[in-house]
């Protein structure tokens, strides 16, 4: 008879009663679904623009990877080696002979070289000039990042 009786305290104090009410009203719900929804609203052109920052930074990466592999491969076969960006298509290159393309949203932002010429040596030929050649890719979003290749072949 104890048991029952703190049972009945128990549900009192913690309002509790017989009918034991499980789940959510509608208005609770739909407090949550406004939250859910102002985080969305918040969230997605954040995710949407480091997506973008994220596409620019792996294309990079990889053109980087592309222009080194190539002057190494100058060096090591002892011949001119080229990289080059199509002119009708800023969304692509081609390098050792694989045609490769940026990801979506990210293009080559002009003035650009149409090629990169790595010589037996290492060095960049000079075909547009002595100085350093920059190749700047650009996002939808404007976002932009630089490739140096200088005179001796340095690709930073």
């Amino acid at each position: 008879m104890k048991h029952i009786l703190f049972w009945h305290y128990y549900c009192l104090l913690f309002g509790m009663n017989k009918m034991n009410k499980k789940g959510f009203t509608l208005i609770e719900s739909m407090v949550m679904v406004a939250i859910v929804a102002i985080g969305a609203a918040i969230a997605i052109p954040n995710y949407q623009v480091w997506v973008q920052t994220q596409n620019l930074k792996d294309d990079m990466v990889n053109l980087k990877g592309a222009l080194q592999i190539a002057r190494i491969t100058a060096m090591a076969n002892g011949q001119t080696v080229e990289v080059t960006m199509f002119p009708k298509n800023d969304r692509q290159y081609q390098a050792a002979g694989t045609v490769s393309e940026f990801k979506n949203g990210i293009r080559l932002a002009p003035p650009y070289p149409t090629a990169i010429r790595f010589t037996s040596s290492g060095r960049r030929s000079f075909p547009t000039g002595a100085g350093p050649q920059d190749i700047i890719l650009q996002s939808d979003n404007g976002q932009r990042r630089m490739i140096r290749v200088s005179a001796i072949g340095d690709v930073r």
